[in-house]
């Protein structure tokens, strides 16, 4: 009878071997066997983390080069003449007032309707300019409200 194909025997040898390696070093063995070889074993550099006190050091540096400036910007006499006024808060509003095309009720309403109707498409529409501002609408005792979401 003739050979019609190609003896593996040693692809299988080298396949047990590569096997009983990777169990002496799982991450899942026992506590006393040795951790598992990385990259940087191998090359032989281990990155360190820099201690707490360093870091504090080097952030305590970049304290030095932050500058404050004040709320209020100072606008000459020349500007507020032709009408130019400064800027009153320097505080951003986490409040958005975000205006829809159809109110929020028919938003809900609108996403049960079928995938042809302009109004699911409409709807649909609305949810994404929500989400983008991190809003969500939710129903809460029969009246709909605007949620932040994360």
């Amino acid at each position: 009878m003739s050979q019609n194909y190609t003896p593996i025997d040693n692809l299988i040898e080298e396949y047990k071997k590569e096997r009983a390696k990777a169990k002496q070093y799982s991450p899942f063995s026992s506590k006393e066997s040795e951790p598992a070889p990385t990259i940087l074993d191998k090359v032989g550099e281990v990155s360190k983390i820099p201690e707490r006190k360093e870091r504090i050091q080097k952030s305590e540096s970049r304290k030095n080069n932050v500058s404050i400036r004040p709320e209020n910007i100072k606008v000459s006499k020349d500007l507020q003449k032709i009408g130019v006024q400064p800027v009153k808060t320097g505080k951003f509003t986490y409040a958005q007032d975000i205006k829809l095309p159809i109110s929020d009720d028919d938003v809900l309403k609108g996403l049960n309707k079928p995938i042809t109707s302009s109004w699911r498409w409409l709807s649909t529409l609305s949810i994404y300019i929500l989400r983008l501002a991190h809003l969500s609408l939710k129903k809460i005792h029969g009246k709909v409200r605007r949620v932040m979401t994360n």
